[in-house]
């Protein structure tokens, strides 16, 4: 059982994961003005999943809730919303409502939006290290990773 001070801090961090959202849209937009051709936001690591199982629960109410908000206006702004990561663990529900936001914005070229979510090192490596490094070593001898610039925010949780 959760004492007082524990239920203000986990309402605390909901609020404060919730008040992440309005400057996430606030990128969105900039980077869509400005032209920018992917952005990619990081919204779940797999190491969340640590987090007490009521703090993940309003996470991901959270982000069904985003989901059913944002979608429709950013594929009316011309956005193509992505997500990355292992969908697995999350719920039938919202792996549907991801599936149903790709489709739909999946023609738009406006700006890439990139979600990763239930990333992490291992899965990061193990999916993304091989193919991000294969065209740039058909391309040049140096054997680093292609390091072109990425814009990137870190959102909502930590």
């Amino acid at each position: 059982m959760a004492t007082g001070a524990g239920r203000r801090r986990g309402q605390m961090r909901h609020s404060g994961h919730k008040a992440g959202l309005g400057p996430v849209r606030i990128a969105i937009e900039a980077c869509a003005e400005l032209g920018i051709e992917v952005l990619t936001l990081f919204a779940f690591s797999s190491e969340n999943w640590r987090r007490p199982a009521d703090e993940v629960s309003r996470l991901m109410e959270l982000f069904m809730e985003a989901l059913d908000r944002e979608v429709a206006e950013l594929n009316a702004q011309g956005v193509r919303v992505r997500f990355i990561g292992e969908r697995r663990s999350l719920s039938v529900r919202l792996q549907s409502r991801l599936n149903e936001a790709e489709d739909l914005t999946r023609l738009n070229q406006r700006l890439n939006l990139v979600l990763a979510v239930g990333y992490g090192g291992r899965w990061d490596v193990r999916t993304r290290g091989p193919r991000s490094c294969a065209p740039v070593h058909e391309r040049s001898t140096d054997a680093r990773c292609n390091r072109r610039s990425t814009h990137s925010v870190r959102a909502g949780v930590r």
